[in-house]
């Protein structure tokens, strides 16, 4: 097992090598500044959490072809703004409707008619999540019954933080485009929100 006392610079040249170890030790060190800085931004805690993943995604894909950075904090805080700057330009219209309807459930009443619409979305939600693969469910599943978070997803499976990150946004992505595909997104992708928000 290594040392969490490693350098970031020995850490990046581990990454560059592949090693999963190193990867975690690093996303550990860093993704809870990195998360702090997305939700500022992003407002919702779903948004928040792809930029972090996309970020930590980044890196290990580019790790190999680029020399180890002078600050590999400021390059991860770097790439992760230039992501947000790019998911605002092109979703700010999710970004606002899930902002939006977050602020609706707070003051929503528990009526017969809302009570009606609450299950019209957790039914386009739950036909979506069965068609994804297996682990994705378990892991839709453990994110939405159980509120856990990456790392303890990752650790009850058995698998890295990176594997869950991978599953979770490939699952994301599907979920929208077979909600959209559907004409259930506008409902139903608030109710994704609400009930996958994680705690960084």
């Amino acid at each position: 097992m290594k040392s969490p006392d490693l350098t970031d610079e020995s850490l990046f040249i581990l990454i560059q090598r592949k090693d999963s170890e190193a990867f975690t030790l690093l996303y550990d060190r860093y993704h809870r500044i990195l998360y702090a800085l997305a939700l500022q931004y992003m407002k919702e805690r779903m948004f928040a959490e792809d930029i972090v993943q996309q970020t930590f995604l980044d890196l290990w894909e580019s790790a190999p072809r680029i020399p180890v950075p002078d600050n590999l904090r400021n390059y991860l805080y770097t790439s992760a703004k230039n992501l947000i700057l790019k998911r605002l330009r092109t979703n700010n219209k999710e970004i606002a409707l899930a902002y939006e309807m977050r602020a609706m459930q707070k003051t929503m009443q528990d009526t017969p008619e809302e009570r009606r619409k609450a299950e019209q979305k957790l039914t386009s939600l739950y036909a979506a999540i069965k068609r994804l693969p297996e682990q994705e469910r378990k892991i839709c599943a453990l994110k939405i019954e159980e509120d856990l978070s990456n790392e303890q997803i990752a650790e009850q499976l058995g698998v890295s933080v990176k594997t869950i990150q991978n599953h979770y946004t490939n699952l994301l992505k599907f979920l929208k485009r077979y909600l959209k595909k559907n004409m259930a997104y506008l409902i139903a992708i608030g109710t994704i929100i609400l009930m996958t928000g994680e705690r960084g």
